[in-house]
Order: C-alpha cells, then sequence, then structure tokens
C-alpha cells in the first residue's frame, strides 16, 4: 500500500513537471508570436521603418581577372531577372569599394535585402575572359569593419 502511493506521488511529479515544462515553452511561443503580431501592427499604423545599410564583404574565386565593372554590371542584371526592377531600385545594392588585384570587394544594400543580395552570389559570373564566383564572406554594419576585414582575410 505505501509503495502504491509513493509510486502514484512520484508520477503526479514528473507530470507536474512535465505540466511546468510545457507551461514554460508555450509561454516562449505566445511572447514570440505577440511580439510579431505587434509589429506587424506597428507597419499597419504607417510606422516607416528606417532604411539602414549593411555592408556585405566578398571574395572573388575567379579563373581570370575579371574588372569592377563587370561585377556590378553581374549582380544588377541578376538581381533584376530574380526580384525585378521595383527590388533593385528598393535594395539599391552598390559596389563601394573593390580590389581587383586581391578579388575583394564590398557591397552597400539595404538591410532588408542583404539575403537577396548574398542568394544572387550562388550564381556563376560567366564573361569572355574569366568564370568567377562570389563568395560572401561576412556581413556588417559599418564601412570601417567592412574594409577591416576585408583586409583581414
Amino acid at each position: 500500500m505505501v509503495e502504491e502511493i509513493a509510486t502514484l506521488l512520484a508520477t503526479l511529479l514528473i507530470a507536474q513537471a512535465a505540466l511546468l515544462a510545457t507551461t514554460v515553452y508555450y509561454l516562449g511561443r505566445v511572447r514570440k508570436v505577440l511580439r510579431v503580431w505587434k509589429t506587424l501592427v506597428e507597419k499597419e499604423r504607417g510606422k516607416p521603418v528606417k532604411p539602414r545599410k549593411r555592408y556585405v564583404v566578398f571574395a572573388l574565386a575567379c579563373s581570370g581577372n575579371p574588372s569592377r565593372e563587370m561585377v556590378e554590371k553581374h549582380v544588377e542584371n541578376a538581381f533584376t531577372a530574380y526580384y525585378g526592377r521595383a527590388a533593385l531600385a528598393k535594395a539599391s545594392p552598390q559596389l563601394v569599394f573593390m580590389d581587383e588585384k586581391a578579388g575583394r570587394g564590398v557591397y552597400r544594400v539595404s538591410h532588408l535585402y542583404v539575403k537577396h543580395l548574398i542568394s544572387l552570389f550562388t550564381a556563376p559570373l560567366e564573361a569572355e575572359e574569366c568564370k568567377c564566383l562570389i563568395i560572401p564572406l561576412k556581413t556588417t554594419g559599418t564601412l570601417k569593419k567592412a574594409l577591416k576585414i576585408m583586409e583581414k582575410k
């Protein structure tokens, strides 16, 4: 009889612990959903999102020697082909700095379109003289930090 009561109490404690763990888990999920909902409501109210810039440091793996214009043209054409002219205008990707000897550079893009730009880097750059792959190294918030990363790697 005592063993049955002890077993019953142990089972009750385990069930209570499981219920507590589940409650904590779902409260975390509810907080996350509320946070997302709040941002959506704020966007609907018309609060403008401040356009921030991000700097994407990249390296080139090439069989030839690509020029700055060739890289700019490739990214612009690929962005237009995949996402359209409107997205290109909103993202405003700009090749800020490129070291042709080292095969590295820095692109500036809107923070909302960083992933779009990085996904374009998977498309190989093919020209008459050379074939290249653009490899993203790191994304930063300042140009100073981007140039420092470009020199390091």
